[in-house]
């Protein structure tokens, strides 16, 4: 988790630099914010956070909004891989990051966000202008639901739509069987056979881009070579489906993509390596 966090935050220096270099003001990074909470405990009770930073856009920034460059934003910062980035395109923000930036909204307060989305894949970012959603009294609402489930120890039945983002507190992994002796020794030398593929792959993966590296074929040239224990042919790359467009045509289409799956007969095993 401290690697995560510390990639974030290199990100995070990354994309407010940037920001700065485009012509925003950007001040009051990791400004803490506290929103008190009014609950009857003995312990006051807060909501505590702290902001990437405040930004003032430049002039032109938000084509929606001609004087957005006259008042002072939250600054949002989120590094996105491919999954992420799709679903963030193809949805929006998620109700995780939506209260979240609601709550800085709040404890500022400001109504819009500078939501910076940093995208891994091609070392880009972007701004998009989100104006907050969420109400000072619906942050208390979920501290004080919070509290009463932690007070009585149950958790409320899930409500949420497939797939649940807290799937961890109602689908708890189950308790590993015990293998035998004998079965227990097959794994083993699984594992240790997976190494040696792996080994193997990563030599074999080294020396095929020499090859390819030493051949440097272009369009046009031989797709064949003699060597002496084989025949060395030259294809281009296959082209995939774009899968996750298909499947999103079919939900337009208002179409199920589970009709459209193959029936599968047995079963298959996935052996995972403890991590010391």
């Amino acid at each position: 988790m401290q690697t995560i966090f510390d990639r974030g935050h290199e990100i995070e220096d990354i994309v407010l630099d940037r920001m700065v270099e485009d012509g925003w003001q950007i001040y009051d990074r990791q400004r803490e914010i506290i929103i008190p909470v009014p609950i009857d405990t003995e312990v006051p009770c807060y909501v505590v956070g702290h902001i990437d930073a405040l930004g003032v856009p430049p002039v032109g920034a938000n084509p929606a909004d001609p004087e957005a460059h006259l008042f002072e934003h939250l600054v949002e910062v989120k590094g996105f891989g491919k999954s992420y980035m799709d679903s963030y395109r193809l949805h929006g923000l998620n109700a995780r990051y939506k209260v979240q930036v609601g709550s800085y909204c709040v404890g500022i307060p400001t109504s819009t966000c500078a939501f910076a989305v940093y995208d891994k894949e091609n070392d880009t970012y972007h701004v998009d202008f989100i104006e907050n959603q969420v109400k000072e009294w619906e942050l208390h609402t979920i501290v004080l639901a919070v509290e009463e489930m932690y007070r009585t120890g149950t958790l409320p039945s899930c409500t949420n739509e497939y797939p649940c983002p807290y799937y961890y507190l109602h689908d708890p992994k189950e308790t590993p069987m015990p293998l035998d002796a004998t079965q227990d020794t097959l794994v083993t030398s699984y594992l240790a056979l997976s190494d040696q593929i792996k080994i193997l792959t990563d030599a074999r993966s080294m020396i095929s881009n020499q090859l390819k590296d030493s051949i440097n074929w272009v369009d046009g040239a031989p797709t064949s070579y003699d060597a002496t224990g084989a025949v060395v042919v030259v294809t281009q790359n296959p082209q995939a489906l774009d899968r996750p467009k298909i499947q999103q045509l079919l939900v337009d289409a208002e179409l199920d993509p589970d009709d459209y799956l193959l029936p599968s007969t047995g079963w298959h095993l996935r052996i995972n390596a403890k991590k010391s």
